[in-house]
C-alpha cells in the first residue's frame, strides 16, 4: 500500500496541473482556499489533512478496486466509488 500510495504522488505531479488539482478540491469537499501540499503535511500532525496526502490514498483506493481504507482526513471521507471513478477519469489513467 505504501507504495502504491508513494506512485499516487508520481500521478499528482507529472499528470495533475492547477485546473486538475481544484477539480479534485471540489470533489473530495474541500475549501477551494486549501493549499495543495501545504509545508504541514511534512510533519505527521498535518499529514492526514493535506489534499495531496489525500489524492495518494484515493488512488490506492482505485488501484487497489476499493480494498483500502484512506488513512486522511478528507471531508469527503471514505470515497464512493463513483468519486474514485472521477478522480481516476480526471488522471486519464
Amino acid at each position: 500500500m505504501t507504495i502504491l500510495h508513494e506512485w499516487g504522488h508520481v500521478v499528482d505531479i507529472e499528470l495533475l496541473d492547477a485546473e486538475d488539482r481544484a477539480a479534485y478540491l471540489e470533489l473530495r469537499g474541500f475549501d477551494a482556499a486549501t493549499k495543495w501540499d501545504a509545508i504541514s503535511s511534512h510533519r505527521i500532525e498535518g499529514w492526514a489533512a493535506s489534499p495531496s496526502e489525500d489524492f495518494a490514498e484515493v488512488m490506492v483506493v482505485a488501484w487497489t478496486g476499493g480494498d483500502h481504507r484512506v488513512r486522511t482526513t478528507a471531508p469527503g471521507g471514505q470515497p464512493s466509488p463513483d468519486v474514485v471513478a472521477a478522480v481516476v477519469e480526471l488522471t486519464g489513467l
